[in-house]
């Protein structure tokens, strides 16, 4: 193992410890998989950062963790992003 792998290691580990939230930037990952098992399935992760939330979206799921704290807040997300369509609902009358 390399001298800068174990101190990053090493750092990270005390920092664990600590409590202190990992950092993470603003990015967007998209893939493509082929396979028998699974036949074709998209993958795509995004991240946000505001000034409160770091918002983790993975296919149209939204994940908001506190920016400070790192802690999840909650989870939420369009149904039309996450492959779901919105169903009708029947009218009714009352008499």
């Amino acid at each position: 193992m390399s001298y800068m792998l174990k101190t990053s290691s090493f750092l990270g580990m005390v920092l664990n410890w600590f409590g202190v939230p990992g950092f993470i930037r603003p990015c967007e990952y998209k893939a493509s998989m082929y396979g028998l098992v699974a036949g074709h399935l998209r993958c795509t992760v995004s991240v946000r950062v505001t000034d409160f939330y770091t918002i983790v979206t993975v296919n149209g799921v939204d994940v908001y963790f506190y920016r400070l704290t790192g802690e999840i807040d909650g989870v939420g997300g369009a149904p039309q992003d996450m492959g779901m369509e919105m169903a009708e609902v029947p009218k009714t009358t009352l008499e």
